[in-house]
């Protein structure tokens, strides 16, 4: 049996914490950067859905004003959120309106095809 000396239970006892502390560190530093990842990825998320409600709103918007004034030829749809560019092209009586958000980040274009009578009747809607 190997009797150790009071200095040597210190070393051992602090090279213990040591290692246990750097160990439990390690696993603390790795537990937030995942946790500040995930919120990341959760925030660009979010705002990519917002952004696409947003644009979705102006399409809506241009519809309408479409619905209103059959020479309706697009141009910017102003709203609290930001800035939407439209164009609104024609071709035997169908038209195709494209919608496209100001967001730098999470950009997004909505373009619809609809024929206009009395109303609107949507062909086609087609998010990029």
């Amino acid at each position: 049996m190997i009797k150790h000396t009071n200095n040597e239970r210190g070393y051992i006892a602090l090279t213990s914490v040591l290692l246990v502390s750097a160990v439990v560190l390690a696993m603390s530093v790795t537990t937030s950067m995942t946790s500040i990842n995930d919120s990341q990825a959760t925030l660009s998320g979010l705002k990519s859905e917002q952004s696409l409600n947003f644009t979705e709103g102006c399409m809506e918007d241009a519809l309408l004003k479409l619905r209103a004034k059959s020479s309706y030829s697009g141009g910017t749809i102003s709203r609290p959120e930001g800035n939407c560019a439209v164009s609104v092209s024609q071709n035997s009586g169908t038209y195709t309106i494209i919608v496209t958000n100001n967001d730098p980040d999470h950009p997004k274009t909505v373009t619809t095809k609809v024929a206009r009578t009395s109303r609107i009747n949507l062909q086609s809607w087609e998010i990029n």
